[in-house]
């Protein structure tokens, strides 16, 4: 699944016709129902698919960020823990609404090793690793 920008343009005239663009496909759209603006939708069988993404998984530099989906508004922690399994640090501790987050993680504090990233959000789980070298 792609999530793509969709963009009206144009003036209306016969010379500068308004376009509608979305993943590299061009089609003529009615001047008439033609609205400035920007149109948001989530797409709920994409939100149900998408996990998580750590950027990068293996960090020098002390950050990384986490992207996740959750499904519905819930309380989300995001909890990071050692090889060991014990708990090292909680990035973050709240309330998000449903859709698409990214939490910036500051791993600087953290000694060499693999980490486990575990974001909780309701019944949802998400797992992932980042790696920390200096």
């Amino acid at each position: 699944d792609i999530y793509c920008a969709t963009v009206w343009c144009g003036g209306g005239t016969q010379q500068d016709m308004p376009l509608f663009f979305e993943l590299g496909v061009v089609l003529p759209i009615d001047p008439t129902d033609w609205v400035p603006g920007v149109v948001e939708y989530v797409d709920d069988d994409v939100l149900s698919e998408i996990g998580m993404t750590i950027t990068p998984t293996i960090t020098r530099t002390g950050d990384c960020s986490v992207a996740f989906t959750i499904t519905k508004s819930s309380d989300v922690s995001l909890q990071v823990y050692d090889a060991t399994g014990r708990l090292v640090t909680t990035a973050f501790n709240g309330h998000l609404d449903r859709g698409i987050h990214t939490i910036a993680l500051n791993t600087s504090g953290l000694a060499n090793g693999v980490y486990i990233v575990l974001v909780k959000a309701a019944e949802e789980f998400h797992v992932g690793k980042v790696v920390v070298t200096r």
